[in-house]
């Protein structure tokens, strides 16, 4: 619906094709014009005062209601309702003002339309509801405030039931740690493994920092070592980010400490294929996540794929303080990679002098 629904606010003065009964007068055609251009109250109120018909629509079959939801113009949808526009009015993809409304993120829009009797589980073409695109336009309070008044997430897409499995309204309330609306998702049957752009709710809790909600999700049942379109687990995002607190809860609850990232799809460029969460806080630079880490047991020698170790990350971009606790854990200064490189090699060849002769005073060669 993104390609669909959204479109540049500046086009809407512009292209505006009335739609009317056949037999309808240029006055009525005049006045019904400017009842879809209306931008204020006073507009839409003097168009109707003039006998703007609440029904005429726009090139796209859009109503004046829809507009309104569609645009934000809560003034313009509240007069509208007052005067009994039609709160199912359908344009020509089948969406009627609230999903417009919903998509938009218009709150008090959907509260006025869902006040009045709007149908929460109506479809439109593409057989989405309000609520579906809701989440899909990562709405966390509308998708609320709609599962609050009866929406059900069972019937919010009649494409994939039950479960749409890449929405992305829990994974947005989690990675804004709104406890409230994750909760109240789950309680209402979402699944806690559902994505978004590929992370699932506790991605992107790890990524964030929301203790509280990744305690949530792991409660209700989330799964620890999920991989992302990078190949990482919750564990890795959260050393990749350097969220301390995040790393001890997750390896509390039993995250495996020395996974490997997955493997590379064909023809794509990962930077931590095979990478531990030491290693990726190591390129980091997550000095204390790595403390965290290491504390726990994390294996400072663990290779990736290309056999690189964290000492070889953190010298690659000169992360000096990583490299200072790294030989001081006991980093192999002297480890090659597959190809035979040392992490001298790297810390010289990105120029990172003082890299370099901090790994020669531990004996690089």
């Amino acid at each position: 619906m993104r390609q669909s629904l959204v479109l540049a606010s500046g086009l809407f003065l512009f292209g505006l094709s009335v739609v009317l009964a056949q037999d309808a007068s240029p006055a009525a055609a005049s006045t019904d014009q400017l009842l879809l251009e209306a931008r204020t109250k006073a507009q839409v109120e003097d168009a109707l005062a003039q006998g703007a018909h609440l029904e005429a629509r726009d090139f796209q079959g859009l109503t004046a209601l829809s507009l309104a939801a569609r645009y934000g113009s809560l003034e313009r949808a509240q007069v509208l309702v007052a005067h009994g526009a039609n709160l199912e009015a359908r344009d020509n993809a089948r969406y009627t003002p609230l999903m417009w409304a919903a998509s938009a993120g218009e709150l008090e829009i959907v509260k006025l339309l869902a006040s009045h009797g709007a149908r929460l589980e109506a479809t439109g073409k593409d057989g989405h509801t309000a609520l579906y695109w809701a989440g899909e336009e990562r709405h966390s309070e509308v998708v609320a405030e709609l599962i609050r008044r009866g929406a059900t997430i069972q019937r919010m897409d009649r494409m994939h039931l039950p479960f749409h499995n890449d929405w992305r309204a829990l994974g947005v309330a989690a990675g804004e740690g709104n406890l409230e609306v994750v909760r109240l998702l789950l309680d209402h049957g979402m699944s806690t493994e559902v994505r978004d752009d590929d992370n699932t709710p506790l991605h992107c809790a790890a990524f964030s920092g929301k203790v509280g909600v990744a305690a949530l999700l792991m409660e209700r049942g989330a799964h620890l070592e999920p991989k992302n379109e990078l190949l990482m687990t919750p564990l890795m995002v959260a050393a990749d980010q350097g969220q301390v607190k995040m790393i001890r809860l997750l390896l509390d609850k039993g995250a495996k400490l020395d996974a490997h990232a997955g493997r590379c799809p064909s023809g794509e460029n990962c930077s931590y294929e095979g990478a531990t969460a030491l290693m990726i806080a190591a390129g980091e630079g997550r000095v204390e996540a790595m403390r965290v880490l290491l504390q726990k047991g994390a294996a400072v020698e663990a290779r990736d794929k290309r056999g690189w170790t964290a000492l070889m990350e953190a010298a690659d971009r000169g992360q000096m303080e990583v490299l200072q606790l790294l030989l001081e854990k006991g980093a192999d200064v002297n480890a090659r990679t597959r190809d035979g490189y040392t992490a001298l090699y790297w810390a010289v060849l990105e120029k990172h002098p003082q890299a370099a002769e901090l790994l020669k005073e531990h004996g690089a060669r």
